[in-house]
């Protein structure tokens, strides 16, 4: 363990969440909570932990992150106390190269938890994202450390940050027209660590499942969720971008597009983000 990790304060939703977690019969990874209370990110003290050994399961549960990420290195706004800021710690025993619909894996665990607080509605949009009525409510980031297309990696880290509750300050200007929590979602205030509670046994499920039976079923379920599946979009990159028709996922997680000439293409989650087609 990270030699300063004792003196970091802990944090009020992880501490319940391990209360929580303590009584639960194993199920999955028997999930071990970190808890601090201010963190640059959750992903990188996970990642620290990883290097040291800690086992898989370890979950790194934050009540404010100053410096938390999406993927391609976006700020993640993380206000205290007001979302779920967590990264777990997973040892695959699957080679590097087959790992690519693991956050779509995850993806599909944290949504089955927003429907069991009663966000029935919500959407997963390709590769990472979370939806509530069109609004981003929620997202995924895993990393992996070593490993190659055939030899499993050393760990995977799997960041999930989902907002709760509104900040009492609202959203900065440049999220407010685009981001949700799940207190606007369904009736009634939620609370943080029970959420998290609920995530970490459904994610837990889905990961079993994954592990056993490969991503055909999950896949399925993924895309029963889909947002703008069958629909136009836009995909963009470091190397331009292309539309076509959202038509399908592959067995690794990747977006089938159908472009404008008719062709098939393969699009990886690594450099790209996806936006409906605006019509004028």
């Amino acid at each position: 363990m990270p030699g300063n990790l004792e003196r970091l304060p802990p944090g009020q939703i992880g501490r319940r969440l391990a209360a929580m977690v303590g009584t639960d019969p194993p199920a999955g990874p028997v999930w071990r909570v970190v808890s601090v209370a201010e963190i640059g990110s959750t992903n990188d003290l996970a990642s620290q932990l990883g290097k040291c050994g800690a086992p898989e399961g370890t979950v790194v549960v934050a009540d404010y992150q100053a410096s938390g990420r999406g993927r391609r290195g976006r700020p993640w706004h993380s206000p205290s106390g007001s979302g779920l800021w967590c990264s777990v710690l997973l040892r695959p025993p699957l080679p590097l190269g087959a790992l690519g619909p693991l956050p779509l894996v995850l993806a599909v665990g944290v949504r089955r938890a927003l429907a069991v607080h009663g966000a029935t509605a919500s959407r997963l949009k390709w590769p990472n994202d979370l939806l509530c009525k069109g609004r981003k409510l929620g997202g995924i980031l895993t990393e992996a450390r070593g490993g190659t297309g055939t030899a499993p990696p050393d760990f995977v880290i799997g960041g999930v940050g989902v907002n709760i509750v509104s900040p009492p300050d609202g959203w900065p200007p440049d999220l407010a027209a685009t981001t949700t929590s799940l207190d606007h979602c369904v009736a009634g205030r939620q609370d943080p660590a029970v959420f998290a509670h609920t995530m970490l046994r459904q994610v837990g499920e889905v990961y079993e499942l994954y592990l056993q039976s490969g991503f055909a079923q999950l896949r399925e379920e993924w895309l029963a969720h889909a947002e703008h599946l069958g629909g136009q979009v836009t995909i963009s990159g470091p190397v331009g971008t292309t539309q076509g028709r959202f038509c399908d996922l592959d067995g690794l997680g990747r977006l089938v597009l159908e472009s404008l000439d008719g062709r098939l293409q393969l699009i990886s989650a690594g450099d790209v983000s996806l936006r409906p087609v605006a019509h004028v």
